[in-house]
């Protein structure tokens, strides 16, 4: 993997669309040639679709008299056979040498490589949620603090109940889940794994995306009418946070988590 750490450290962009819905384990073959792989089948487009170098995939080598295997690897964008377009990514007799295949797992065993890396990969995912959530919460109550409530008499904005409430939620909600973040990321850091280390890494992905994503809704609130003004920096942010869905543990979507 030494490879793709110098590809990242030289600019290149590395995306995975491992996660996506529709990359189901019959969505793409592998079979194996003198070398490495050829890929055939249609992947998912992924957020970097326009601009990404590297793809992770997975696909199924059913030539082994043994048991189907699940193919991890990298497909080069430059590779004979590679079409991406706005929907999805075709690959077409794409060879991929050996050397860029992470690893191959029979069906119904745990990766290795691949998995070892959720432990700091997801908390980083959880993390980035909240992060911009609290910067839509500030943004919110920087926009209230510059209005007036708009009947005659009324307290500022900021210090009206229904903002004061909703505030207040949005404070602690943050608050909340980022020390719970915190505090798996730091035993995760000194040597602790839990018994379903799996389950655990994405549940607490997974809840920090939710409560970003209600941070957010609540941030929107305060800030009122003006946040969903289309140049607006709360409405790319209201974007940005729903993006958290979607990734290699989307918990909505029981279909990748049944192949995974």
């Amino acid at each position: 993997m030494t490879w793709l750490l110098e590809e990242a450290v030289a600019g290149r962009f590395v995306s995975a669309s491992h996660g996506e819905t529709a990359d189901v384990p019959a969505a793409t073959s592998a079979v194996p040639v003198p070398g490495g792989y050829v890929f055939d089948g249609h992947v998912p487009a992924t957020p970097l679709a326009s601009v990404w170098n590297w793809l992770g995939v997975h696909a199924t080598n059913s030539t082994d008299p043994q048991g189907s295997t699940v193919v991890h690897a990298f497909v080069d964008r430059s590779a004979d056979g590679v079409r991406v377009d706005r929907e999805d990514t075709v690959l077409e007799n794409v060879f991929v040498p050996r050397e860029k295949v992470v690893e191959t797992v029979a069906f119904g065993h745990r990766p290795g490589t691949v998995s070892r890396i959720f432990p700091w990969a997801l908390p980083l995912l959880g993390n980035v949620s909240l992060g911009i959530a609290e910067r839509a919460l500030d943004t919110a109550t920087d926009s209230a603090r510059r209005r007036n409530a708009a009947h005659v008499g009324a307290n500022s904005v900021p210090h009206t109940s229904s903002v004061q409430h909703r505030t207040a939620e949005a404070r602690l909600l943050l608050e909340n889940e980022t020390a719970r973040l915190d505090n798996l990321t730091t035993a995760l850091a000194g040597g602790y794994v839990p018994d379903e280390l799996l389950a655990t890494l994405s549940a607490a992905k997974q809840q920090a995306a939710d409560t970003a994503t209600q941070v957010v809704d609540l941030s929107l609130e305060i800030a009122g009418a003006s946040s969903i003004h289309a140049q607006g920096e709360l409405k790319r942010l209201h974007h940005d946070v729903r993006t958290g869905a979607f990734d290699t543990t989307g918990g909505r979507r029981p279909e990748v988590a049944a192949a995974s």
